[in-house]
């Protein structure tokens, strides 16, 4: 199925041999930081997946943004770490 939101320079990972997420990347205009969630054993869409600030561990100065070309990995079976990336802002 097509993503709700059309984009490139994103990032995907299959999450316990279930879901596929895909997390921020570039639409065409702009930025996005939506993550949009499959589950290969019963959805048929997308589904656009809220970020739980409150659960969103982070460096301290530091706040969630769109980024472009992050990297994934599986931490454990609660916790994807999302790491790098890029901002056209940065140098």
């Amino acid at each position: 199925p097509s993503l709700n939101s059309k984009r490139n320079f994103h990032s995907a990972i299959a999450f316990k041999q279930r879901y596929i997420y895909v997390i921020a990347g570039f639409n065409g205009g702009q930025r996005t930081n939506m993550i949009e969630r499959l589950d290969t054993y019963f959805d048929s869409e997308w589904t656009i997946t809220e970020i739980n600030l409150s659960n969103l561990k982070m460096q301290s100065n530091k706040k969630w943004a769109c980024l472009e070309g992050c990297g994934l990995f599986t931490v454990d079976t609660t916790k994807i770490l999302i790491f790098g990336g890029y901002t056209s802002s940065e140098k």
